[in-house]
């Protein structure tokens, strides 16, 4: 297994403010998530699951997860895709596939235990799902100088392949030296190979530890996005087994998982380990929410310490501090836009505009520039996904092009269009007019015999004889 250290240069994420492993208790309600900082923060994949009383949920639609950025705002809030959804109100339960390591501790501080602990670690391999996760096994030795764990089989999906390697493994003459679990943890994470998997460590051991407080295990398993360690304890030889020394490695083991998001069993029966990792450890893996998050405004500044915060049906998780990588400038990428054509009269009126989706709009509206062929629109409104223009008088046919904040430009496939009168229309329409304009003569005709029948009316009380020159005699 390689030296620790390398695993943090494209993206570090600082550190998760854990409660409980990211639950609330007043709730009765635990949240357990998980960052593959790869890409980080444009793109990452998030792993999630959620315990109601007890119970895991796996029936949430996407829309119950949102994630932002508080301290820029809307315009650089995370988008959250559920990959795993074929609709609005489909569910994202689970079975996204898992990359665990089995790291057992060769140590001889618990050699009469420890043929169980290798039985338990074939069970852990034989409840996960063949087809979907995927196992490695390593070893961490004792406290000897230059000493490195060793990994024994890669990540793999062949169970057979996997026993084999477990039965090879056997305990050294450490000459009774502890074992060095924390810095073998800082190395197994090194070991994970995927940001598509949710990962976990799994270690067995008989935990005479005396570094179980030292190290960067916790700091490691946080800056590769809260990679849980779950830790399985075995009874040590008699001649370690004082009561001190129990309460000590079990009290290591304990808040090693807590502040990784995972789960510890010490001194138990056979039946209890069974439980723990068919059960309980096979319910965290099977209960993944894969979310896809994308920052795709985010101007990413590598020296400043950054913050987004999760929410699940609306409540807010602990945050995520990190500091990010550097990053290229999103392209403006067009995916669609509609209407896909108006006519000229819809256009002119000022009746139609033109919704454009697709990703990397970044910035307000006064930042956002649309044309349509050579023509500017008006920005009407500006998101991430979406921007609108108002269409003018000017417009003609031609390819809808958007430039973000940053003048990165993108452009349509298909051409905007000033869609044509149907055929025969421009003969109707004369028609249509014609016919108006008969009616408006015919009714101007009315009203001029109208007018001048009743300038030819006698007013009422005169005769015609009164009016009329009358001849002589």
């Amino acid at each position: 297994m390689k030296t620790h250290g390398t695993s943090i240069v494209w993206a570090l994420l600082a550190m998760l403010i854990v409660a409980g492993a990211g639950h609330n208790a007043q709730a009765k309600e635990e949240i357990h998530w998980q960052i593959n900082p790869t890409g980080f923060p444009e793109t990452t994949a998030v792993f999630l699951d959620v315990v109601n009383n007890g119970a895991y949920n796996r029936k949430l639609p996407g829309s119950a997860f949102s994630l932002s950025m508080d301290e820029f705002g809307e315009e650089q809030g995370g988008v959250i895709t559920n990959l795993a959804s074929k609709g609005a109100g489909s569910t994202v339960a689970g079975w996204t596939g898992a990359q665990v390591l089995i790291l057992i501790d060769i140590s001889q501080s618990y050699t009469s235990e420890f043929n169980l602990a290798k039985a338990t670690a074939k069970n852990l391999i034989s409840a996960m799902d063949v087809k979907r996760d995927e196992v490695a096994v390593a070893t961490f030795p004792a406290t000897v100088a230059g000493a490195e764990s060793q990994l024994h089989s890669g990540f793999s999906n062949d169970a057979t392949k996997l026993y084999a390697a477990i039965d090879a493994i056997s305990t050294v003459n450490d000459k009774n030296k502890a074992g060095r679990l924390c810095d073998a943890v800082s190395e197994a994470i090194d070991v994970f190979t995927t940001k598509d998997k949710y990962r976990a460590v799994v270690v067995i051991t008989g935990g005479a530890d005396k570094g179980e407080g030292k190290g960067s295990c916790v700091q490691d398993s946080h800056a590769a996005g809260v990679v849980p360690v779950w830790t399985v304890g075995f009874k040590l030889d008699n001649k370690y087994d004082t009561m001190g020394n129990s309460h000590k490695v079990e009290n290591g083991l304990y808040e090693l998982s807590q502040n990784t998001g995972g789960q510890s069993i010490y001194k138990k029966s056979k039946s209890s380990y069974d439980t723990f990792v068919k059960s309980t450890f096979w319910n965290r893996v099977r209960s993944q929410y894969r979310l896809l998050v994308n920052f795709m405004c985010y101007e990413p500044a590598p020296q400043i310490e950054h913050v987004s915060v999760l929410k699940v049906n609306g409540m807010a998780q602990d945050p995520i501090k990190f500091r990010a990588r550097a990053s290229k400038k999103p392209t403006p990428v067009i995916t669609a836009f509609y209407p896909a054509s108006a006519t000229r009269e819809q256009i002119d009126s000022g009746k139609a505009k033109l919704t454009i989706d697709g990703s990397g709009f970044c910035g307000a509206p006064g930042q956002i520039v649309i044309r349509v062929g050579d023509q500017q629109l008006a920005t009407d409104s500006a998101a991430p996904y979406r921007v609108v223009g108002e269409l003018n008088k000017a417009v003609e046919t031609g390819i809808v092009k958007v430039s973000n904040k940053w003048t990165q430009k993108g452009e349509s496939k298909d051409e905007f269009k000033v869609a044509k009168p149907p055929k025969g229309a421009d003969a109707l329409n004369a028609i249509v007019a014609l016919v108006a304009l008969l009616v408006v003569l015919v009714a101007v005709s009315i009203i001029a015999v109208a007018l001048k029948s009743r300038k030819a009316t006698v007013p009422k009380g005169k005769s015609v004889a009164a009016n009329t020159k009358t001849g002589g005699k």
